[in-house]
């Protein structure tokens, strides 16, 4: 094998391995666009779930002030 069949067999690998990389990066990018597409849809529903979580804890805190004001009734009317 002489010194050009090395050079050849190099490059030509070479060239074999930035052609398989080019089809990673593709399919990269291609999953990487699906996700962006797909972000604005899942920011959307994290904010859906953010206002029902936001609601329960008012309700939830709401409970607790009418069960502590109830309890401060009743020990108001033990008292007397």
């Amino acid at each position: 094998m002489g010194r050009f069949s090395i050079l050849f067999v190099t490059r030509y690998q070479s060239h074999y391995f930035l052609k398989a990389n080019e089809g990673v990066t593709t399919r990269l990018q291609k999953e990487m666009g699906q996700m962006q597409q797909e972000l604005p849809q899942l920011q959307l529903e994290v904010s859906q779930i953010d206002t029902r979580i936001d609601s329960r804890l008012k309700d939830f805190h709401d409970n607790i002030k009418d069960i502590s004001r109830l309890s401060t009734v009743f020990e108001a009317q033990e008292e007397t």
